[in-house]
């Protein structure tokens, strides 16, 4: 008799092993591809808001050679008249705040020579436009959504895109400058992050970019105690370059603060010389009459560190990410405590992956 022949019985299923085998190899192989992706990507975004900068400070630097090419003379005689100022200091204060209102980094640049937007007669043409975006005005740090560390971003944004004017009272002469065509940046890089209704400029990692108009703490680490400039290290020359590639050098491991300011880091580039500054500084403030103004008059900040920047000292504007590690180890824009917004160095260690406009 034949027998039959015997079949196996037939797998139903993967055992609790191979399962547990196949997925150890597939974490294996999505954690290999990551590690050879992961650098392309971080590179990716390294370049990203590289060009995004790049675009923005292509601007910022229009700006100031528009200011630079302004032919003072008639406004700085009309302003030493209602201040009281020689004609030197006069132009020097002028061109200063006309800086300020074109390349602002916190709301109270725009309140003119008070840095105060309460008084309307030295306001920026640009804090009027600002103020009517929204029924109730500009959001601030009481604004239900507003994040503090936003408004440096968000401020430059609506300067850059729509400020087309600035003037330095309201009875005195205007100036056009350059705009930023919105269409023209990544549109990855604008974001309202906080939700507050005001757009900012963003990296690639979705972080707020920093500006710094005069980054002169980053130079003069030590600033202007009692109103003289502190000496330059040259460790301190060493750590801005990260940031400033074309910083001048010196000799030696100190640059000493000289009145002769034979090297370029003791020097202001809106007074090379520093004869403007010298009589400035440290001053009290003075009274500016604005005739048809409202109020008809207004009290001027004094040219001191905490309302400028450190006296004859290196500065040009810093535009920065904080880079792969979103941390920028720099002093907040927005703050004159302790000479933050002159671009203070917080923690050394985080600012060597920023990214900025003034590296090469």
């Amino acid at each position: 008799m034949r027998s039959k022949p015997q079949h196996s019985a037939r797998r139903s299923a993967f055992t609790l092993i191979e399962v547990l085998v196949v997925i150890g190899i597939m974490a294996l192989l999505v954690t290999l591809l990551v590690m050879a992706i992961g650098p392309s990507l971080e590179s990716a975004k390294v370049s990203a808001t590289r060009v995004t900068i790049a675009q923005i400070n292509e601007v910022i630097q229009q700006r100031i050679d528009a200011i630079n090419r302004l032919d003072l003379t008639s406004e700085a005689t009309r302003f030493a008249n209602a201040s009281g100022l020689s004609q030197a200091n006069a132009s020097l204060i002028l061109r200063k705040n006309l800086y300020r209102q074109a390349l602002p980094q916190s709301v109270k640049d725009l309140g003119g020579l008070d840095l105060d937007t309460s008084t309307a007669s030295d306001n920026s043409p640009i804090y009027a436009l600002w103020q009517a975006e929204t029924p109730s005005g500009p959001p601030t740090s009481s604004t239900t959504n507003h994040l503090a560390e936003t408004e440096c971003s968000e401020v430059l944004y609506y300067a850059l895109t729509k400020g087309s004017r600035i003037r330095v009272t309201n009875n005195g002469k205007s100036f056009n400058i350059p705009t930023l065509p919105v269409e023209s940046i990544n549109p990855r890089h604008i974001k309202d992050t906080d939700n507050d209704q005001l757009p900012e400029f963003v990296d690639a990692w979705e972080r707020p970019l920093r500006f710094y108009r005069w980054p002169t703490r980053l130079v003069r680490t030590g600033g202007a105690p009692s109103n003289t400039p502190a000496d330059i290290a040259a460790t301190d020359r060493q750590q801005a370059s990260v940031l400033i590639s074309s910083l001048p050098s010196f000799a030696g491991t100190t640059l000493v603060y000289s009145s002769t300011l034979s090297n370029t880091l003791n020097q202001d580039p809106d007074d090379p010389t520093g004869v403007a500054t010298l009589s400035l500084y440290g001053g009290s403030t003075f009274t500016v009459q604005i005739a048809g103004g409202s109020p008809t008059s207004v009290t001027a900040l004094p040219f001191t560190e905490a309302n400028y920047h450190t006296p004859n000292t290196y500065w040009t504007p810093l535009l920065a990410s904080g880079g792969p590690d979103e941390a920028f180890g720099l002093g907040d824009p927005t703050s004159s405590s302790g000479g933050q917004n002159l671009c203070t160095v917080t923690v050394p260690a985080e600012v060597n992956d920023n990214i900025t406009n003034r590296q090469q």
